[in-house]
């Protein structure tokens, strides 16, 4: 069984566009490229911290490698006709094989 192939799209994120609270407003992304990327792995957690619920899930993707990629910048993951967006935790280094990189995907979400 091999990994999903689906669209991608990552975007940096303006380092000095801030709300008044002082986090970053994602509406400030610059697109950097499109690539097809593969889905190796997903996991959701539910938890319950100080009892506010929350979903937090981790997926993780092999992309092309393309130079400037930091933690923080946007993916947004297109599957069929649903777009979801996360935000890139970790970025793990592959060029010296495929001229690949396998990132760390995360985002949350209010449990209902």
């Amino acid at each position: 069984m091999g990994m999903m192939r689906v669209k991608a799209a990552i975007s940096s994120v303006a380092v000095n566009t801030f709300d008044t609270l002082g986090q970053k407003i994602t509406g400030a992304t610059t697109l950097l490229y499109t690539p097809i990327v593969h889905v190796e792995s997903a996991e959701r957690n539910d938890k319950v911290n100080n009892m506010g619920k929350s979903v937090v899930e981790m997926t993780y993707i092999k992309a092309p490698w393309y130079p400037g990629l930091k933690n923080g910048m946007i993916v947004q993951i297109t599957d069929g006709a649903v777009v979801t967006t996360y935000q890139i935790q970790s970025i793990e280094d592959d060029r010296m094989k495929h001229r690949f990189v396998r990132l760390g995907l995360t985002r949350a979400e209010e449990a209902a």
